[in-house]
């Protein structure tokens, strides 16, 4: 019975405290901890914030934009970028779960969504390939919606999808597929493919055709944000967006030589991040 009763009061203390092995870094409020859940029979590797306290907290699952095959084969990340919208969300009180989707960042798989296939079919790759690559990355963001609502620090109705980038395109396809995402944000979400500078995006109706097909299904709070001067997906692939979904964009001024990296370069942290928190500020929190 002693036994017993000790393994019961350690698996109270897990629940109590999350997964072990966390890190809390220098001047954050929050820890980190490498996490992996499964997404069908695949391994998915993600990063954990989380806020001191036992909450439930609202949450924030994270999805990265495309990457190079070489980026991808990087192992898992270790932190959460200072600055960065996951490092200003755990700082306010949310869980933030960085998920490496299949093929990417140590996660088993492999996809058709790296970035040398989104500027040419010189690799063989056509746009309906990469969009399909792209619908089984949001099975994964789904399986870490499945993943967080696990966890009795997590308030599961209480939890928010959203990317750059590509990491855009996906979220808006997973949000459209289940309705226990309470909030959207996409920031210069979706994909371009032209066989030769100057070309026809082919890829453009079959993101078109997702944009509208999502309008059919998604009714939660939805932020997209823009930069004036993307020079990998035009600001009218956001305005498409808003008119499908019936929510409002905000472009910002130019940033840089392109805007497209406003979202993932630090430089562009302050420009947009407190607008993601004070959106979701408004969407999550009572």
């Amino acid at each position: 019975m002693p036994a017993l009763a000790a393994a019961a009061a350690f698996l109270l203390t897990l629940l109590a405290t999350g997964p072990v092995g966390e890190v809390r870094a220098a001047d954050a409020p929050y820890v980190t901890q490498q996490v992996s859940f499964a997404s069908g029979d695949l391994k998915i590797r993600a990063l954990l914030g989380r806020p001191a306290g036992a909450g439930p907290f609202p949450a924030y699952i994270s999805n990265h934009g495309s990457m190079t095959v070489q980026d991808a084969a990087r192992g898992p990340w270790t932190s959460i970028v200072p600055g960065s919208t996951g490092d200003a969300l755990a700082r306010q009180g949310y869980v933030v779960l960085v998920v490496a989707r299949r093929g990417h960042r140590g996660s088993e798989g492999t996809t058709t969504t790296y970035s040398t296939n989104l500027t040419s079919r010189a690799h063989g790759k056509r746009a309906s390939d990469v969009m399909r690559g792209a619908e089984a990355e949001a099975d994964d963001v789904i399986a870490a919606l499945d993943y967080l609502q696990g966890w009795p620090f997590v308030d599961r109705d209480r939890i928010a999808v959203g990317g750059v980038s590509l990491g855009g395109l996906v979220s808006v396809m997973a949000a459209a597929r289940d309705r226990r995402f309470r909030a959207l944000i996409s920031m210069a979400g979706g994909y371009r493919q032209t066989e030769k500078a100057g070309g026809a995006d082919e890829a453009w109706p079959l993101v078109e055709a997702t944009w509208k097909k999502a309008a059919d299904t998604i009714t939660v709070p939805t932020l997209i944000l823009w930069s004036r001067n993307d020079l990998k997906l035009d600001v009218d692939v956001g305005r498409a967006l808003e008119k499908a979904l019936r929510r409002s964009l905000k472009v910002y001024p130019s940033f840089e030589d392109d805007g497209h990296g406003l979202f993932s370069n630090p430089r562009g942290f302050p420009v947009f991040v407190p607008d993601v928190v004070r959106f979701l500020d408004t969407s999550l929190k009572p």
